[in-house]
């Protein structure tokens, strides 16, 4: 499956023989395929043929029509529940559970390629979470799909690699996160300074503003500010998170009274930077602005995002925090 198609996290039909069954992905249904039926009554009436008889044809006017029917539906019951036993019991099917919450990724396949290649790896890796934690994931590169319709069927709006530049979409955005909505954003789509003249986002976002970064990307050392905060509980006092790209912002989100700055780049790595360089400044990595329920994280380019396990981990359980706490 193309990034470019929506993810359903929560599978409504895990197996090796994707054939043997149909799901219905809004309900989390599924059920036997009309032939697994079909083929089980042939089956059942070459049982019925005469001592020594070779043949698998059998003719329904034999059996009154009523009867007929009545067979038909008590083996239908009985197939029904016996491959809802054997999915339950084989480790290779999976049945859906009703999804514990719904989450929404917004991406762009178009851009700076180094930002093509986290959402490449970020869309699957999310996929992946979402069958774990029982919640449903989609993604759309349809930034017009931003709209209250779309958007109340939704407790989680991801964005991925970019941000609107819509008059409408921003509209729609900033009501639903005024009315409970969650936001989890990644690197670029927090982009901010005057040239996407959207003062509320800047606002959102603690009042920073993208001042510079550092280039190439590079790995860094990040202390945990908030060990006791549910994103960060799992994770240690510092962690080595893989190559990126940092930016600073000015004034630091942290001088704003409603952020709480969760993980900070430690001032040890300054200066880092071969081409661009920071050589110093308070620099929030992640961050919540506690007027919204949102986390923005700093991660978000190249292809080596996802290669340590406790940075992983804090992904993980933002989305499972962002998802269900109110």
């Amino acid at each position: 499956k193309s990034p470019a198609q929506a993810e359903l996290g929560r599978a409504s039909l895990v197996s090796q023989n994707s054939s043997a069954g149909s799901d219905c992905h809004i309900h989390g249904v599924w059920e036997p395929q009309e032939h697994l039926y079909d083929d089980f009554l042939c089956s059942i009436a070459a049982l019925t043929l005469p001592a020594g008889s070779r043949s698998t044809t059998f003719r329904v006017d034999t059996l009154s029509l009523s009867d007929f029917l009545i067979r038909q539906s008590i083996i239908r019951s009985f197939l029904t529940l016996l491959f809802t036993a054997a999915a339950v019991l084989s480790p290779s099917v999976i049945l859906a559970q009703q999804a514990s919450f719904r989450v929404l990724a917004f991406y762009t396949s178009k851009g700076e390629p180094d930002h093509i290649a986290f959402a490449e790896q970020a869309l699957p890796f999310f996929a992946q979470l979402a069958r774990k934690n029982n919640f449903y994931f989609e993604s759309t590169t349809r930034w017009e799909a931003l709209n209250a319709e779309k958007l109340k069927s939704f407790q989680l709006v991801l964005w991925i690699n970019d941000f609107p530049t819509n008059a409408v979409q921003r509209a729609a955005f900033q009501d639903y996160m005024k009315h409970g909505g969650a936001w989890l954003g990644f690197h670029v789509s927090a982009y901010n300074d005057d040239s996407t003249r959207w003062p509320w986002f800047v606002d959102f976002l603690g009042g920073g503003v993208f001042y510079g970064n550092n280039w190439p990307p590079l790995p860094a050392k990040l202390i945990v500010d908030e060990r006791s905060h549910p994103v960060t509980h799992h994770l240690p006092d510092t962690i080595t998170s893989p190559a990126n790209e940092w930016y600073i912002w000015k004034p630091s989100p942290r001088l704003n009274k409603h952020v709480k700055v969760l993980l900070t780049l430690d001032p040890k790595n300054y200066p880092i930077g071969l081409k661009d360089t920071i050589i110093g400044g308070d620099l929030p990595v992640v961050w919540t602005n506690t007027r919204y329920r949102m986390i923005y994280m700093n991660m978000g380019h190249g292809d080596k995002i996802f290669v340590s396990n406790e940075q992983n981990k804090l992904f993980e359980d933002a989305i499972l925090w962002l998802g269900t706490h109110k």
